[in-house]
């Protein structure tokens, strides 16, 4: 009798700490269960940062350029049309020699950052600005010979007027081209941005929203935790 006692008693007690480690177990799996979720939303921070300087890097990488690129250029077809005028309007042959010399470094300046701006193109849209910007420097590059072949055989009217009905008129094109080019970059750059505000914040919503349930659930289960402490302590 005291034997089969004993057994009920080891047995008894078997099962109660079977219990509680069930109810352990239990517990600390949740409690590592945030753990892990509040982890994993770490990991979605680290990605999604990763992915919002790739798409930065992409801008100032790509776009940035081509819109420096684009300033420079008109900034020599300005000065180009400022050299041929000078030469009309100058009679100093060692003036007329001076804006010559300068004029052609301009044009050759003009023709190197135009191919600049060629080799960064990427998509279809800015092929097609590209094609009349290269189109302008071809009209440009003739209306200049043009107002020098006058110029040449000491034609001043024909050289002014082939610069105002010609070259001007091609400038302005050629100028309204490029602008065209900057503001699609422009544009570009705008609907990047937009598009990273947009998807920062849903992400940042999503992580606020998983890291307030995470913290909950762990301050909750820690709370429980030292409550059910507490009341062992109190029954002992």
């Amino acid at each position: 009798m005291q034997q089969s006692e004993i057994n009920f008693q080891l047995l008894l007690h078997s099962k109660l700490a079977k219990d509680s480690v069930m109810k352990l177990n239990g517990r600390l799996g949740l409690y590592l269960s945030g753990w892990i979720v509040l982890m994993i939303l770490l990991g979605v921070i680290f990605v999604f940062n990763h992915h919002m300087q790739n798409k930065l890097a992409e801008i100032s990488d790509e776009n940035i350029p081509k819109i420096n690129i684009a300033n420079e250029l008109r900034d020599e077809v300005n000065q180009i049309s400022v050299r041929v005028r000078d030469m009309i309007l100058v009679n100093n042959p060692k003036m007329q020699e001076q804006n010559g010399r300068a004029l052609q470094q301009f044009t050759e300046k003009a023709t190197v950052v135009t191919d600049m701006l060629k080799s960064s193109v990427m998509n279809e849209h800015e092929k097609i600005l590209l094609d009349k910007i290269l189109n302008c420097r071809t009209e440009l590059h003739d209306g200049l010979q043009l107002v020098i072949g006058n110029l040449n055989v000491k034609n001043k009217r024909g050289a002014t007027n082939a610069l105002l009905d010609n070259m001007f008129v091609i400038r302005n094109i050629f100028l309204q081209n490029i602008k065209s080019f900057i503001e699609y970059e422009n544009s570009q750059i705008a609907e990047k941005i937009a598009k990273i505000d947009a998807e920062n914040d849903v992400v940042t919503r999503i992580i606020g929203f998983g890291m307030m349930i995470s913290i909950v659930f762990i301050v909750f289960f820690t709370f429980r935790m030292q409550m059910q402490k507490s009341k062992k302590s109190i029954a002992s």
